[in-house]
């Protein structure tokens, strides 16, 4: 259920980002319905265990998440700024997601 929840919300993150070349006014609402499920399937699925280099990872991705958050505010006052957060936040999941060790259970 998790990561349904986790691939429909950034399903809506793209479709949003896209949305925002067509309908300015809509975009940011569809985005932050995409953070919203973002944020709260990290924040039930917190590493637990003792790895140093997978609780630096999943710290990144949650500045990652914090920088959504303000990629969502910069798409609401309409500036050009959620651009460069986006891609800032992209990379840092890009990283976090190459980075990962395939079993975390180590």
């Amino acid at each position: 259920m998790k990561t349904f929840i986790y691939t429909i919300s950034f399903v809506a993150v793209l479709a949003a980002t896209i949305l925002y070349l067509f309908v300015p006014h809509i975009a940011p609402f569809v985005f932050s319905v995409g953070i919203i499920g973002i944020i709260i399937t990290r924040l039930r699925s917190p590493y637990m265990g003792n790895d140093f280099r997978v609780k630096r990872l999943y710290s990144m991705q949650n500045m990652a998440t914090i920088v959504y958050i303000g990629v969502a505010y910069f798409m609401f006052i309409q500036s050009s700024i959620w651009v460069v957060l986006l891609l800032v936040a992209a990379i840092v999941e890009t990283v976090v997601v190459l980075r990962m060790p395939k079993d975390i259970t180590k």
